[in-house]
């Protein structure tokens, strides 16, 4: 996310060229010329000539699979759900240590995981202990393991913990990277995949997001998948003496198509190839990611984006997003030479239409040929799509307003550069060319009943069973298998639901960031400048209160928009007037707590939260519930400076 506070200052950034022209200022990265990463300038060169690109077709578009490759989606056949047998074998060292790097001793060589057992990886029986939480620490234990898939023999020497959030969960995700042993075993591929992707999926209570999508994705053009198979797991622990002959019944996963050059190899596209997943991405200037100016296998380079191709060159990439970032050219000449427009557009159709906000710094690659500059969107994880926090188990306090339609992809320079350039029919042609077809809410429903969901040994007896039923999210009911019925038989609906969202949207304009900082003349409050698709005019309503209570609406929408919560406190400016500018002085108050919001509204009713949130962390000692306030700023004002309640 961006730094909320600029060189020590006690403002927080907005989203605007003084922003970057102050992250250069105070040494974030960055120059101004096109040598060392800076914004760039002029327009870019026009597109080369037409090449022959291999698993590209005459207009540029996709092809998956391609044409050397047809039959690589039935490999595994993926209709039932596959068996696999998992033996973790005694570590080398039993009893010995299990421990990485100490950070604070760089000179000191202390990483050791010869006594490593899967008790380190997920905390065993102990119920508060999660094992390998973190993804990006020094802490990085493998396993060693014989998998037997059908009559298959494999060997790994690298089972580890995988996923981001999901690490926090006592159910883990598994990475099983296979290899021959010296020579010991013949095969070192399942169906040319050189790796399992086990997904436990915790917080899916359908289990079954992740590999619906990948599937509905076969069917869409222009928009490569990858091959997903429902895995049920049996494990033998040979790391814990007690458990070495035991056959454990580990539950249900999801195995992944691992994407990198392989994956493009064996689905017809050009092996020679960037392949970029996105961790913390979301087309940002060079100012703001420096990182990206590193060498492409550094750990700076890898905080934002980690290289999964062939071609580990950056120069397109730098190319390009000097170019997204540059207002001075034109955006869609900008968007036909580095992007296939009509790929993006399904992209960004295909996760509105199943609500997949979590794709907007993360859950996406980007592919690009070498021989080519334009970089293809393709997709990655959606256990959080269709309506996941409609879920029983999730909280009942709302989504941010913005989150509902293309808005919660605004931050993206790409996206925001997009709608302002008067793109967004294009985009709701798409949206209802993929809601007519092939995400329509039948094709879901199709799918799904393609799926073994019920019997003895389908999805919901093996989830509601051993461990999975002990940490299925089902919320408060007595019948986990009815929840989890329930839960699959909603899912189709929820695209009808989030294509009008989207709709309904398009009429409101677009969220900002909030500041404040202490001056001399009192406190002034600043927000971004907002932005309206219909081209009304705005006025933003500020508030500011001692309290993060949400109370009425106050009149903040008119009846042709849905109402939404404001603060009960004192109003500095509130309809019909309103404020035109981005900021207002208030006299100086005392130190204290105070919440701030700003709600913008256009001329003819329709109005827009903010991007922050206020997290009040309750105390469950005393039964006081946590609590978020969307659209709401919290900071501290001590008499003198602000600290954001964030900190």
């Amino acid at each position: 996310m961006l730094e909320r506070l600029l060189c020590g200052a006690h403002a927080r950034p907005l989203i605007t060229a003084a922003l970057v022209a102050s992250l250069s200022a105070c040494g974030s990265g960055g120059g101004g010329s096109d040598d060392d990463g800076g914004g760039g300038g002029g327009t870019p060169n026009p597109p080369t000539e037409p090449v022959s690109v291999l698993g590209l077709d005459e207009n540029g578009r996709i092809m998956d699979p391609g044409p050397t490759t047809p039959n690589i989606y039935t490999q595994p056949d993926d209709s039932g759900i596959i068996e696999i047998e998992v033996t973790i074998l005694p570590p080398p060292n039993p009893g010995g240590p299990c421990r990485g790097d100490d950070p604070t001793t760089p000179d000191v060589d202390e990483e050791d995981y010869s006594g490593c057992t899967l008790a380190d990886l997920n905390g065993g029986d102990d119920p508060n202990n999660l094992g390998d939480t973190e993804g990006d620490d020094a802490f990085d234990p493998e396993l060693r393991a014989t998998i037997r898939i059908g009559d298959l023999e494999l060997f790994s020497d690298e089972v580890e913990v995988r996923g981001a959030s999901s690490r926090f969960s006592k159910q883990k995700s598994y990475k099983v990277e296979f290899d021959d042993n010296d020579g010991e075993y013949e095969q070192e591929d399942w169906f040319r995949m050189e790796r399992l992707q086990l997904n436990k999926h915790p917080y899916d209570l359908s289990r079954i997001r992740n590999k619906l999508a990948f599937d509905l994705f076969r069917e869409v053009g222009n928009f490569p998948s990858l091959r997903t198979q429902f895995v049920h797991v049996y494990l033998y622990d040979q790391t814990d003496p007690a458990l070495r002959d035991v056959r454990q019944d580990a539950g249900l996963f999801t195995n992944v198509e691992y994407m990198d050059d392989k994956w493009a190899r064996y689905h017809g596209q050009e092996e020679e190839s960037n392949i970029f997943k996105t961790e913390e991405f979301s087309f940002r200037s060079l100012e703001e990611t420096p990182e990206l100016l590193a060498a492409v296998d550094s750990d700076e380079f890898e905080t934002v984006l980690e290289s999964k191709g062939d071609d580990e060159s950056s120069a397109k990439l730098l190319e390009m997003l000097r170019a997204v970032n540059d207002d001075s050219n034109n955006f869609n000449t900008v968007l036909n030479r580095y992007f296939n427009q009509d790929n993006f557009e399904t992209w960004l159709g295909i996760n509105i239409l199943l609500a997949n906000a979590d794709s907007n710094t993360q859950n996406f690659y980007l592919y690009r040929p070498s021989q080519i500059d334009q970089f293809y969107f393709t997709p990655w994880d959606y256990d959080g799509a269709f309506d996941f926090y409609g879920q029983p188990a999730e909280p009942d306090d709302g989504l941010p307003r913005w989150q509902e339609g293309v808005s919660n992809w605004w931050l993206m320079p790409l996206v925001e550069r997009y709608i302002r350039a008067g793109n967004v029919p294009s985009l709701t042609a798409k949206i209802n060319e993929l809601f007519n077809g092939p995400v329509s809410p039948s094709s879901v429903e199709e799918m799904i009943e393609g799926y073994p969901t019920e019997g003895a040994g389908g999805i919901i007896a093996i989830s509601t069973s051993n461990q999975d039923g002990e940490y299925l999210p089902t919320g408060d009911t007595s019948d986990p298998a009815q929840a989890m019925r329930d839960e699959i038989e909603r899912l189709p609906e929820t695209v009808t639901e989030a294509r009008q969202r989207y709709l309904n949207a398009l009429d409101r304009p677009m969220p900002v960031f909030m500041g404040v900082e202490a001056t001399s003349g009192g406190l002034r409050l600043t927000w971004d400048e907002s932005y309206d698709i219909q081209g009304d005019s705005l006025v933003y309503d500020v508030r500011i209160g001692s309290d993060p209570t949400l109370g009425s609406n106050l009149a903040a929408c008119t009846d042709q928009d849905d109402p939404m919560p404001v603060i009960n406190g004192d109003v500095y400016s509130s309809s019909p007037d309103g404020l035109t500018g981005r900021s207002v002085t208030i006299p100086t108050p005392a130190a204290g707590d105070y919440y701030m919001q700003v709600v913008v509204r256009d001329s003819n009713g329709y109005c827009q939260s903010a991007f922050d949130s206020y997290f009040y962390e309750g105390d469950p000692d005393t039964s006081d519930d946590d609590e978020i306030y969307n659209g709401v700023y919290g900071f501290n004002f001590d008499g003198t400076a602000i600290t954001s309640l964030e900190d």
